[in-house]
């Protein structure tokens, strides 16, 4: 004759206990995945109902979107960046000294003004003040707002007393101002 194993009571209700135990845990997960899965469906179709209704607001469509986006990114490449007006310094060099410079916030800009003076110019530096000029216009952000000569009087050995050069530096608001040269 075969004998059964036998438990005592307490092993057989500390095995049961865990078996319901195992179960409850299951399903409370299993619940909690669906809440979790339900949860971001709705969050994801609110996504989508709040884009369509910003869509649905805007007065411009994808085409009018696109060009106002490629409008603004063309106005930032026209602006210099924190180390724009240092290049100019750079590149006038030493021979022209910097006067009245100003720092200004324009809209959504800095703007910084200032005037360049060519120390004792001659009629042999045009080429020279040329090539400058031509080399500030090309920076972004960089405008020469003026530029202004004097002859110097007859007889004297040089024939230009005077060159000065306005310059004007458009820094966009996203760039922070360096404290140099001000």
């Amino acid at each position: 004759m075969i004998r059964g194993v036998t438990y005592s009571r307490r092993t057989a209700l500390l095995a049961v206990s865990m078996a319901v135990i195992a179960t409850l845990v299951g399903a409370g997960r299993l619940q909690l995945q669906r809440s979790l899965r339900r949860r971001s469906q709705e969050a994801e179709q609110k996504a989508q109902d709040l884009a369509a209704q910003v869509g649905s607001l805007s007065g411009f469509d994808a085409a009018h979107l696109a060009l106002l986006r490629a409008r603004i990114q063309a106005q930032r490449e026209l602006e210099g960046d924190a180390l724009t007006w240092d290049r100019v310094i750079s590149r006038l060099g030493a021979r022209w000294r910097p006067d009245s410079l100003t720092t200004a916030e324009q809209g959504h800009r800095w703007v910084r003004r200032g005037a360049f003076t060519l120390v004792e110019p001659t009629a042999a530096d045009w080429p020279e003040i040329e090539a400058a000029m031509h080399d500030l216009e090309v920076m972004p952000g960089v405008a020469i707002d003026t530029l202004d000569m004097a002859a110097a009087p007859q007889g004297s050995p040089r024939a230009l007393e005077l060159v000065r050069m306005k310059v004007v530096v458009r820094i966009g608001r996203s760039n922070s101002l360096p404290s140099s040269h001000d």
